[in-house]
């Protein structure tokens, strides 16, 4: 994918997705798009990759989308033709770690709601615009956003449009972490060693229990949980987790 918009590198069993620094033009938008969900299809189908670490998602990115009424109309019939990012995201079964650094808004905020952990820098801000341009948000964010900080917050921020700093947007519980900018790639890089350190099967499990958990009864959740429990009774890695403690050494875990 040399020439793609979208870059990616693998490095061990984390792959990191990069969105361009430079504006995209709505004539590539799509292509955008389509790149993210050839990654995703890409991601389920490669059993060894057991994190995803997004990067790049600031308004550069999605400038024109962010800074008129028509920009948004324009991504609208984006999603309209094309996969949306959002949905993509949710269609991953690994875990999803996004870095934010600047101006968070629009496609890139929404999308990184879908994410399982949100690191951002002490300089980024985070906004929903859609109101002050007489739209609503279209990719996720009025059904992800009170999941993640709740309802009142959420009404909050999608009704005024209003722009947050990375101390509130942590307070709220927006953003998981803050760390200054030169220590975003650092700390970006520690926390999917940690994750991808781990059985990639226990993972994709326990994401699932959590996620599909949410929309369950307390009932239901349970019985989920616990057959996936029963599941991973069945695999290699539990046989290597429970000899790795006996023998006290760090497991390797093979997905099997």
């Amino acid at each position: 994918m040399a020439d793609c918009i979208l870059k990616y590198h693998k490095e061990g069993n984390v792959i990191s997705i990069t969105f361009p620094s430079e504006p995209i033009g709505k004539e590539l938008f799509e292509t955008v798009h389509f790149e993210f969900s050839d990654l995703g299809e890409m991601i389920l189908a490669e059993k060894d990759i057991r994190v995803c670490v997004l990067s790049g998602i600031g308004t550069q990115t999605f400038k024109w989308v962010t800074e008129s009424r028509h920009g948004l109309m324009c991504w609208a019939e984006c999603v309209g033709n094309a996969p949306s990012l959002s949905n993509t995201a949710m269609a991953m079964d690994v875990p999803l770690i996004v870095g934010m650094d600047g101006e968070i808004e629009g496609p890139g905020l929404e999308l990184a709601l879908f994410c399982d952990v949100r690191i951002a820098t002490s300089t980024s801000r985070f906004r929903f615009p859609h109101a002050k341009m007489g739209w609503a948000p279209f990719d996720g964010a009025t059904q992800m956003l009170p999941r993640v900080i709740g309802k009142s917050r959420s009404l909050e921020l999608l009704l005024t449009g209003s722009s947050i700093d990375a101390e509130t947007a942590y307070r709220i519980g927006l953003t998981h972490y803050i760390v200054n900018p030169g220590e975003l790639t650092a700390t970006l890089f520690e926390m999917s060693s940690k994750m991808a350190a781990n059985s990639p099967t226990s993972l994709r499990y326990v994401k699932e229990a959590v996620v599909k958990g949410l929309d369950m009864t307390v009932e239901q959740g349970l019985r989920l949980e616990a057959d996936l429990y029963f599941l991973s009774h069945s695999t290699e890695d539990r046989i290597e987790g429970i000899s790795a403690f006996k023998e006290k050494r760090k497991p390797l875990f093979t997905g099997k």
